[in-house]
């Protein structure tokens, strides 16, 4: 089977529009690969940034075990569902706690919700689709 980046790039088109928000872990890889820029990017990987900068990151096994002590099964090699998934617990986490959850040197598990970050509009906004390798 012979699939070109065009082929992807129409597929993506198809299911995805201008305001769709993309939500994964590391996505800016899968975009770059596929050739495709989307102003809509929810990514794990910078919404739990690695304590030691940019350009490390977190991986996502390690956020899950972090934050939700929960481990992805790699047993059987990587699963792009299961990962979806992780990288939705780990949203939806971080929306429940507020925008400091999981930041270096916060440790709490209150704050304020991204959904009134967003609602109040004096921070800048990002959205995200899940885009997986492998998918």
């Amino acid at each position: 089977v012979k699939t070109s980046v065009e082929d992807v790039q129409k597929k993506l088109l198809s299911i995805i529009d201008s305001s769709t928000i993309l939500v994964g872990h590391s996505l800016e890889n899968d975009l770059k690969a596929c050739r495709v820029q989307h102003a809509n990017v929810i990514d794990t990987s910078v919404l739990y940034p690695h304590a030691k900068g940019s350009p490390y990151k977190n991986g996502l096994n390690f956020l899950m075990t972090k934050f939700l002590r929960k481990s992805l099964d790699r047993k059987d090699g990587h699963c792009s569902v299961d990962d979806a998934n992780a990288t939705l617990e780990l949203v939806k986490l971080k929306l429940s706690r507020g925008p400091t959850f999981g930041l270096m040197g916060d440790n709490s598990l209150e704050g304020e919700s991204l959904f009134r970050v967003v609602e109040r509009g004096d921070e800048p906004c990002r959205s995200t689709l899940v885009v997986e390798r492998g998918a």
